[in-house]
């Protein structure tokens, strides 16, 4: 009900959300009243711990999180209130969401704050899908930077400590000891701080917050006073933990102007301030939470709390080569690790092998002490004497990335790849990445970006729309409309017959050779329906677009396209995309993928970047170095420029035979 809520947030008037959530915070209070505001058994020191600096009986620290522009406002009269006291605190700001002047920035530093980065939306779905997370995360990263911040916090509480180790962070505070009304409401048992690793020696410092936050005291539950944080910090003290507070300055009032339902007085905090001060003064250590996070990193002997991927790293693994037999624990594995795609399953294996008789597969594992898969890597002997032999994962494919957690599973896994590469005589190996580029760090291989990748990240149309060039693409989708044109899945192979007609005339315009029929065949009869769709765009009674796309985990993506050129001024390109987008929507999807382009292809990349699409690098790794050489598939090789030259002269009657001898050197 609560994951619901918020999903249909946006949509609910604002006054009409307070309601819900303080009826729904006042049935469920009186059933956590044991653990909320204090869970009895989060006191407990970690096993080592000397105490605070200078023998200081507890740390008090304070931050604020800006969710709108609103917040803005009364960030100097909250830092004139805490310097008053001595005190300094953290301002987390929204990246995406509104503008935070320089001036602003200078002014926070200038008076002794922190600033951190509170995500880059406040919506609260961040971590709805590791590929969601990924593409934030590379902006969240830019913003760190740029505010020269190390700390950040997620909106609306949200975390997942093994992916928050991909933003370059010293410590990450989206956590809690005990609150049972938050949206993800699993707090961490714990008033002091811990460290997150992960298994290749890295870590954060994780601070839980300790005090109730002023949203949910002052507004929800309709306080009136500071007695909750009142005794809530005295307990903390008692225990010499950590006293850290959330308070927002969105939701308070200044006495200028009427109090709105969702604000409560600036004094109730000023009232805090001034209580901690005179009861405690001299007692307490008040940090910024770096200088926490800074501090905790440097005592001794400290153990850490350990992530699954910890966990793992601590076991005996072993790299091996497995064979068929294993397939279905392979794709076990696949289906379950945030990177899996269709091309990692084993489907994908048999249907190069059967298509390409110059492919084999071979499945590389990383395997525990009882023999289960931990990481793998698909990787492929391509064999040519045009191209040259090569290990490649994975042919044909845009997203091939290893399946692994850390560094050192890429460590072991190629391994054993160079013990393959020995055993079969090929030197040259070439390993695809999207997500895991950060965990590869062999030193015998190179690193090349020579292509890129767009991807939609999913939403109502409506808001979605208003993210595409209206040009390039709302004036063609809107055009499609206007012809009436129909969207149709395709059911047999005589539907796939159509498709590849129009495919194959589409890539010989283009100057580009077909990959064979039997390949479009096999996925066809390995993938359908359950991780690939054809459709067919009609217009009067006849085909005049197809559209081949992918469907794994909460991804669509586009693979091959085809359209009649006689009817490409009605626009059944950009209908197929837009209806497919749309579909993929309803379906629960969360991303759709428009696929590999090469960075010298330049009217691609502007027609995929004119529907609001997120550009993301695809580094390719390989041994021995490139030394510069473009690959095949960029449009500067000499090799592509002939090919294209042949296509668009060759007769009709000899360009499938010349696709297939492109083919069998390809991949």
């Amino acid at each position: 009900m609560s994951h619901l809520y918020y999903k249909l947030k946006p949509y609910i008037p604002r006054n009409v959300q307070i309601f819900l959530r303080r009826q729904h915070i006042l049935l469920k209070r009186p059933h956590y009243k044991d653990v909320w505001p204090i869970d009895p058994k989060s006191h407990v020191a970690p096993p080592g711990w000397r105490g605070w600096p200078d023998g200081k009986r507890f740390a008090l620290v304070l931050s604020h999180d800006v969710e709108t522009q609103k917040g803005l406002c009364l960030i100097p009269k909250i830092v004139k209130m805490e310097q008053a006291f001595g005190f300094r605190s953290s301002f987390n700001f929204v990246a995406g969401d509104y503008v935070v002047s320089d001036s602003l920035l200078d002014f926070l530093r200038e008076s002794g704050c922190e600033i951190g980065v509170h995500g880059l939306h406040h919506k609260g779905n961040l971590f709805d899908s590791y590929d969601k997370f990924m593409m934030q995360a590379k902006e969240i990263n830019a913003y760190l930077k740029k505010w020269q911040a190390v700390g950040f916090r997620s909106p609306s509480m949200y975390h997942n400590l093994e992916w928050i180790h991909h933003l370059d962070i010293e410590y990450d505070a989206s956590t809690f000891d005990t609150d049972p009304f938050e949206p993800q409401n699993d707090g961490t048992g714990t008033i002091f701080p811990f460290h997150v690793h992960n298994a290749h020696g890295s870590h954060y410092v994780e601070l839980p917050y300790t005090l109730p936050q002023d949203f949910t005291i002052f507004i929800l539950m309709g306080e009136k006073n500071i007695d909750i944080w009142k005794r809530k910090a005295q307990w903390v003290a008692e225990h010499g933990g950590m006293v850290l507070g959330n308070v927002h300055p969105d939701y308070m009032n200044d006495g200028q102007g009427q109090r709105a339902a969702d604000e409560y007085p600036i004094e109730l905090y000023n009232n805090f301030l001034i209580w901690i001060y005179e009861t405690y003064k001299n007692e307490y250590w008040q940090a910024l939470p770096r200088e926490v996070a800074q501090y905790f990193s440097q005592q001794q002997n400290i153990p850490s709390i350990k992530t699954s991927a910890t966990e793992t790293c601590t076991e005996k693994l072993s790299p091996q080569e497995i064979g068929p037999e294993r397939d279905e624990e392979w794709d076990r594995f696949v289906r379950s690790h945030p990177d899996g795609w269709i091309t990692h399953l084993s489907g994908w294996r048999r249907t190069l092998e059967k298509s390409y008789p110059h492919i084999k597969g071979h499945q590389i594992a990383l395997l525990d002490q009882d023999h289960h898969i931990q990481a793998c890597l698909p990787i492929y002997e391509v064999r040519s004497w045009l191209t040259g032999n090569r290990l490649v994962s994975v042919p044909f494919a845009t997203l091939g990335d290893p399946l692994i957690t850390t560094a050192h599973d890429f460590e072991l896994l190629y391994s054993e790849v160079d013990v393959l590469s020995k055993r079969l005589s090929i030197p040259r190996k070439e390993i695809k990445t999207l997500n895991t580029a950060n965990l590869i760090k062999t030193e015998a291989l190179s690193c090349s970006r020579h292509f890129v990748h767009h991807v939609l990240e999913l939403d109502e149309p409506d808001k979605m729309k208003k993210k595409f060039h209206y040009k390039s693409v709302t004036y063609e989708i809107n055009k499609a409309a206007k012809h009436h044109l129909e969207l149709l899945a395709a059911k047999d192979e005589e539907d796939l017959k159509t498709f590849y007609r129009l495919y194959s005339a589409t890539r010989k315009r283009l100057g580009l050779p077909p990959q064979p029929y039997v390949f479009f065949q096999m996925l066809w009869r390995t993938f359908q329906p359950d991780h690939l769709n054809v459709w067919l765009a009609k217009y009067e009674n006849q085909i005049i677009a197809a559209l081949m796309t992918f469907k794994f985990g909460r991804r669509v993506s586009s693979e091959a396209l085809g359209w009649d050129n006689r009817l490409e001024k009605i626009s059944p390109n950009h209908f197929l995309y837009w209806e497919v987008i749309k579909r993929s929507y309803e379906e629960g999807y969360n991303l759709f993928d428009f696929g590999r382009t090469a960075l010298d292809n330049t009217n691609l990349l502007n027609f995929k970047k004119h529907w609001g699409t997120t550009i993301l690098d695809l580094p390719q790794f390989q041994a021995p170095a490139a030394s510069g050489r473009n690959p095949i598939g960029s449009g500067d090789s000499n090799k592509v420029k002939i090919v294209k030259a042949i296509c668009r002269h060759i007769p009709q009657g000899l360009y499938s035979y010349f696709g297939d001898f492109c083919y069998r050197h390809l991949g």
